[in-house]
């Protein structure tokens, strides 16, 4: 499969297609006739990891213990006391608080705090994207394509506020599973290593952590 059409869906620029055309495979030995390529250039590779270590072990025991904190935030911020009220779309409220305990906990508080429509813009994203992956155009899907943008320039904007507080190369964050602007590790560490691979700039950082919030 075109690693290009795994990726455009979440806005991933085609200027930057040299990045993620590495055939070398997702283990840690490149596979058999794959294109030569250092480990830090090795996008496919240095992804699965980044997931798969990070979403394991310890550093999912870290999300988690994150997570609830913040979700128990969202329930208390419903604001329901003793007597009965009536929710007339239940499903969209739990929809809601979950993925901004989820946001929260993966992301820290700053990628909410500076783009207040990131949920309402998700869940139409979410709904539309399955057009995109069947590569259908903007004029077919165009809510898709409009909240998507705001989507990405919001995450543009949240990277940026992170790369003037937190120095994702300093030796002293490696043992740090999550601070406050990059979230969890699994974000930080995506920010160093994806982001060094030639090719990626600062939008096509934005739609891999896009595919991570969605998926």
């Amino acid at each position: 499969m075109d690693p290009l059409s795994v990726f455009l869906p979440f806005g991933f620029p085609i200027e930057c297609r040299s990045a993620i055309d590495d055939n070398t495979g997702n283990s840690a030995h490149p596979l058999e006739g794959s294109t030569p390529l250092s480990p830090d250039q090795r996008f496919h590779y240095l992804n699965h990891l980044n997931v798969t270590s990070q979403l394991t072990g310890h550093g999912l025991d870290e999300l988690v213990k994150r997570f609830l904190p913040y979700f128990e935030e969202e329930l208390e911020g419903l604001c329901i006391g003793k007597d009965w009220v009536e929710i007339g779309d239940f499903y969209g409220v739990v929809k809601k608080i979950v993925f901004n305990g989820t946001i929260n906990a993966l992301c820290g508080p700053h990628l909410l705090r500076l783009n207040p429509g990131l949920t309402d813009d998700f869940w139409v994203y979410d709904g539309e994207i399955m057009g995109a992956f069947k590569g259908l155009p903007r004029w077919m899907i165009p809510k898709m394509y409009e909240v998507r943008e705001r989507i990405l320039e919001g995450i543009e904007k949240w990277h940026g506020l992170a790369r003037k507080n937190v120095d994702v190369f300093s030796g002293e964050m490696e043992g740090v599973m999550w601070e406050e602007f990059y979230g969890t590790k699994l974000v930080r560490m995506r920010t160093k290593e994806l982001g060094s691979v030639k090719g990626m700039n600062g939008r096509a950082m934005a739609a891999t952590d896009l595919a991570i919030i969605w998926g």
